[in-house]
């Protein structure tokens, strides 16, 4: 049964005249965040596609964080205990954001903007024999819509 649900957490930022830094990790935060995350990915997508829903079962079973670095996304995280539950977050650069999620939920995300770059980790290593995929029409918001999708993402896996 899972007892933690997924999160947003204020990333701490630094802004000057050169740009931004953001930092989604941090002392203060980790006792919301107490795990450490080592692998890491840079996902760069167009408009309009959906990755995902994915999730990694039993030993490999895994927490993630997600943080946006360009364009508009909305994330989804749905509970493998029930397909009923899930929860949405629409995520913009500028919201100053991050996203937590636990074991134990899917995650997807639809990118709305023109160019969207997301950076996420994890805290166990990707095992593609442990990888589940779960087509996104199991979301009610998500049944008739059309995205860019890869095959792996739109097909049920027994």
């Amino acid at each position: 049964m899972i007892s933690e649900i997924p999160i947003l957490i204020e990333c701490i930022l630094f802004e000057d005249f050169r740009g931004k830094l953001i930092k989604p990790i941090s002392i203060e935060n980790q006792k919301i965040i107490p795990y450490l995350f080592n692998d890491t990915y840079i996902s760069i997508s167009k408009k309009n596609v959906f990755r995902g829903l994915h999730y990694q079962e039993k030993e490999f079973a895994q927490e993630k964080l997600f943080t946006l670095i360009k364009g508009e996304v909305k994330f989804y995280c749905l509970n493998i205990d029930d397909y009923d539950v899930y929860y949405s977050f629409n995520l913009q650069v500028n919201d100053k954001l991050t996203l937590y999620v636990p074991k134990g939920w899917a995650t997807g995300f639809h990118t709305l903007g023109e160019e969207n770059i997301v950076y996420f980790c994890s805290n166990q290593k990707y095992s593609p024999n442990s990888e589940i995929s779960i087509n996104f029409s199991i979301i009610p918001e998500l049944k008739n819509m059309n995205f860019i999708i890869s095959d792996k993402d739109n097909f049920i896996k027994d």
